[in-house]
């Protein structure tokens, strides 16, 4: 596992949870030195800073998100999934997943249930981020931490059966 069982979540560090998640999401791939590198020119993707912006990003999250780490985790995972997919998206490969394992990590460090991440349907997320940072954290505080039954349940008016 990620986390070393003798050591309670709480005495993890930030640095210390994304190396080791970096690390063991890149294992047995092809090329994953390169892979689990910041981003640079030559990965370029469409979201995230530039390129040459990624390095001074990168560290200014790392440090805000320690600093910020006791607080609301519901909000705080909003603004991590913000950051690391839209904002930043620091890493060559991976950044959707780092996003993914930090939010997880933070709920279980505050003792929260980890957000139901088959309800974030990707284009609906990819949507969402583009429409800015306050939309999209109401958007992820509603689907992931909102009554799952309520939004797999179908609209107000579902589709009748045909009637032949």
């Amino acid at each position: 596992t990620i986390t070393n069982p003798r050591r309670k979540l709480a005495e993890w560090t930030v640095r210390q949870f994304v190396a080791q998640a970096i690390h063991r999401m890149h294992r047995g791939l092809p090329n994953a030195r390169k892979l689990k590198e910041l981003r640079s020119h030559a990965t370029a993707t469409k979201y995230g800073c530039s390129a040459d912006q990624v390095p001074r990003q990168w560290e200014a999250f790392l440090v805000e998100l320690q600093r910020r780490i006791n607080e609301d985790p519901r909000k705080l995972c909003a603004w991590v999934e913000y950051e690391m997919r839209f904002r930043i998206h620091p890493l060559a490969d991976g950044s959707g997943r780092l996003a993914t394992a930090l939010t997880a990590w933070l709920m279980s460090r505050a003792g929260r249930a980890i957000p139901p991440y088959a309800y974030l349907s990707r284009d609906d997320l990819h949507s969402a981020l583009r429409s800015g940072r306050e939309a999209f954290a109401a958007h992820y505080e509603r689907v992931c931490f909102g009554d799952p039954e309520e939004i797999a349940r179908p609209g107000p008016n579902p589709p009748e059966a045909a009637v032949a």
